[in-house]
């Protein structure tokens, strides 16, 4: 698969929906891509998203999206923004949609629903054990140069979070970043971002309207 950040020139029924900021889930995104089933198939992280919403409320594109054309959607929002039941909140923001089918994929789980009279796919991944996608770059990075990171008590609050940041950033810069996850492999990959890689695993393998 390869990930692209532009629309114009490609032809794609897969879209990004991210719910974060950009930084770092192209970088991660683009390399859990690269594993799977080489540039088969090209998947949409828009360079600027129709509407900016966060959180939860980049659902709200999902009319958008399906009015121009593309029908396997990958939301992606970090685990700050849930209060309890991950699966039960992103069900309450599909408001109008009917979920036709569930399949849960570790963490991760993707929906058959139907607008309308249109089909789509909705993968869903909620990043980070407690807080957010950083979380997991942070495991990324202790396997890739064997260290061990200790981090204060961890809290679902934005100062836990710029704590956790600095701590990466200790050890490595954005350019170091995007050398450990170009030089990291499949196992580590799928160690340290096991929800997001059975998504594009059960993509390379399946899903495609």
């Amino acid at each position: 698969m390869k990930l692209v950040d532009d629309q114009n020139g490609y032809d794609s029924s897969y879209i990004i929906i991210n719910g974060n900021g950009k930084y770092p889930d192209l970088l991660i995104l683009k390399r859990i891509c690269k594993l799977y089933n080489g540039r088969d198939k090209i998947i949409i992280f828009p360079r600027t998203p129709m509407k900016r919403f966060s959180g939860l409320s980049a659902l709200r594109n999902i009319r958008l999206f399906l009015d121009s054309g593309y029908r396997n959607l990958i939301f992606i929002a970090d685990r700050e923004h849930i209060k309890r039941d991950a699966n039960a909140e992103i069900k309450s923001h599909l408001i109008g949609i009917r979920i036709l089918g569930e399949t849960p994929l570790q963490e991760a789980f993707l929906l058959k629903c139907r607008l309308g009279n249109r089909d789509f796919n909705l993968f869903c991944n909620i990043s980070g054990l407690t807080n957010c996608i950083e979380e997991e770059l942070l495991k990324l990075v202790e396997l890739q140069l064997n260290i061990q990171i200790n981090l204060p008590p961890i809290r679902r609050d934005g100062n836990w979070r710029s704590q956790l940041k600095a701590e990466i950033d200790k050890h490595a810069n954005r350019k170091q970043i995007k050398r450990i996850l170009n030089q990291a492999g499949r196992s580590k990959l799928e160690r340290a971002f096991p929800n997001l890689c059975a998504i594009f695993n059960q993509i390379d393998e399946n899903y495609e309207i």
